[in-house]
């Protein structure tokens, strides 16, 4: 979806550029439904969903005792 968004944002600007240059001509917009880049299906864009079994982070001793920088003696240097 987001590379069809972005392709017919591109074709929009490049047809706005073009009536910027040539004024007084009357240019036609294409039918951007039939070029391919313009439009997606459902099936291509819709997410699966997450399986049940996800895994669970378990407690590590060595995370409780971790300090940040600002209590370590010269710390603010590393920041």
């Amino acid at each position: 979806m987001a590379a069809a968004s972005i392709g017919l944002l591109g074709s929009e600007l490049a047809f706005i550029e073009i009536q910027v240059a040539n004024p007084g001509i009357d240019l036609k917009k294409p039918a951007w439904r039939r070029c391919d880049f313009a439009w997606t299906t459902f099936e291509r864009i819709r997410v699966d969903t997450r399986n049940g079994r996800r895994r669970k982070r378990r407690f590590c001793q060595s995370r409780k005792q971790w300090q940040s920088f600002a209590h370590i003696p010269g710390g603010k240097k590393l920041t």
